[in-house]
């Protein structure tokens, strides 16, 4: 306080840049063009998820929390409405924004895991009453990606999976060789879909849903930034 009433900061910009965040996170939302229903908005949801695990198997990231966030349009309030509501940026009164998340059973950036924790959150905390306007989600504590475990190992949790592993049978708590050799095979197919994408654009390679009318996933790749 005193440095900065004499004008003086002490800071200097070589500390700004040797600063790093303890967790790091990746997110991505948008503003839909008009109110969306439930099932569609659903499709969006979903397109998003997709292209949220592209990002972090581009980037080789994985993650072990996804977070998703609703926000409703002002057509839902009239007489019939009851619930909670908030006062928008634009001063119209809307339905209160709605959040939700999940933790996955292990890091990971696979696209189904990804997808299904994403979906699962939306059929819960979605009113389908409603209509949605705006739409973000979020990937949290996302690290390099590796196959390991990583983190400490605490001595109880060491000695119980230990003892755990002595008394269950081979097939116990491990993939089938069919399940891992389908997952390294999904996993290539991605990595190949990445490289066409990088050479041909992200519209080179889309799913049928996505030509649904109000997708938004073709138009979003087409902007500056892409979805």
């Amino acid at each position: 306080m005193i440095d900065h009433a004499w004008g003086y900061e002490p800071c200097r910009i070589a500390d700004i840049h040797s600063l790093s965040a303890k967790k790091k996170s990746i997110s991505s939302g948008q503003v839909l063009p008009y109110p969306y229903d439930a099932n569609l908005g659903r499709v969006v949801v979903e397109e998003m998820a997709s292209s949220l695990s592209y990002e972090l198997r581009e980037k080789n990231l994985d993650t072990e929390m996804l977070q998703l966030y609703l926000s409703f349009d002002e057509e839902n309030i009239g007489e019939s409405y009851s619930g909670k509501t908030k006062r928008n940026h634009y001063g119209k009164i809307v339905p209160r924004s709605v959040h939700g998340l999940r933790h996955l059973e292990k890091r990971s950036n696979r696209e189904a895991e990804i997808i299904e924790a994403i979906l699962s959150i939306y059929d819960e905390i979605m009113d389908r009453r409603l209509s949605l306007r705006k739409i973000s989600l979020s990937a949290e504590d996302v690290r390099p990606f590796t196959e390991g475990k990583v983190g400490q190992i605490a001595l109880f949790d060491y000695l119980r999976e230990t003892n755990e592993a002595e008394q269950s049978t081979e097939e116990k708590n491990k993939e089938t060789y069919g399940e891992q050799h389908d997952k390294l095979k999904k996993d290539k197919a991605r990595d190949a879909s990445l490289q066409v994408m990088h050479k041909y654009g992200r519209n080179a390679i889309l799913k049928a849903y996505q030509y649904m009318e109000g997708s938004r996933g073709r138009e979003r790749n087409r902007q500056i930034g892409g979805a």
